[in-house]
């Protein structure tokens, strides 16, 4: 049997935090944690991880 993870390899303690929505671009967009820190040529991943 395949590994659970393999489609998700992230850690989902994090999910919360970076799917937390910060509010709408322009478009009218949902912008989350995960999307800003991307935006700003962050890995999310990583900076949830440190902080």
């Amino acid at each position: 049997m395949a590994d659970p993870n393999v489609l998700n390899p992230h850690p989902p303690e994090f999910e919360r935090f970076l799917y937390a929505c910060v509010g709408e671009d322009r478009n009218g967009s949902v912008v989350t944690v995960l999307s800003t820190l991307a935006r700003l040529g962050f890995d999310p991943w990583q900076e949830a991880a440190e902080l």
